[in-house]
């Protein structure tokens, strides 16, 4: 990305979507707050460019659905038994709208696959107050925090070439002791006391460095 005299917010809210579509497992996701608009939209389109294998999962989505099973009704009628595969049997991003009604159950389900490092969460939050968010176990697993419910025009302009090359450019980048114990430190300061922060930070700094 160009680096201008000066850096607006679309600007920060374009390199953060960067940031998550070069990085999304180590992240564990992005938790995007905004009423519907034409920006959200645009930005949803490009993540499905940008990143590999992204579904879409509802609130209200069923266990069969996430794990799998078996249709019992064709079973009865075929005599066979055929499993079908959920959507956490595929590795990939899930892209879950209205993520501030999501239950805490399911929030826990898909901690549990962020944790295993096979999935990441890009969480679509329309609240419409203070109040409404998704829940605490979903949030805390997701590096990214975008607010663009202020902006009017929102439409990122990296491309998928420009990502695999800073993606790259990203293995080659390394944070160094130092800058890990001044990490710790800082999240101690703040009264963060588990790693999780601290640990996504410094896979941001260094997506950002590649940048």
């Amino acid at each position: 990305m160009g680096q201008g005299a000066a850096i607006s917010k679309t600007d920060h809210a374009e390199r953060a979507l960067a940031i998550f579509a070069m990085c999304p497992h180590q992240l564990g996701g992005i938790w995007i707050r905004a009423r519907a608009s034409p920006a959200t939209d645009r930005v949803v389109l490009w993540l499905k460019h940008a990143l590999d294998q992204v579904r879409r999962v509802a609130p209200t989505i069923q266990d069969q659905d996430l794990f799998g099973g078996f249709d019992l009704g064709l079973a009865l009628s075929s005599g066979t038994i055929t499993p079908s595969q959920g959507i956490l049997d595929r590795p990939g991003t899930l892209l879950m709208p209205m993520a501030e009604r999501c239950p805490r159950r399911l929030a826990a389900l898909l901690g549990a696959a962020i944790d295993d490092g096979t999935h990441a969460v890009v969480a679509l939050d329309e609240g419409a107050s203070a109040e409404e968010l998704p829940p605490f176990g979903l949030t805390e697993r997701l590096g990214l925090f975008l607010d663009v419910s202020h902006l009017h025009t929102l439409e990122p302009t990296v491309s998928k070439a420009e990502l695999e090359a800073a993606q790259n450019r990203l293995k080659t980048v390394h944070i160094g002791p130092d800058a890990l114990t001044e990490l710790v430190v800082a999240a101690s300061q703040l009264g963060i006391s588990y790693a999780r922060p601290p640990l996504k930070a410094v896979e941001i700094a260094k997506a950002h460095a590649a940048l």
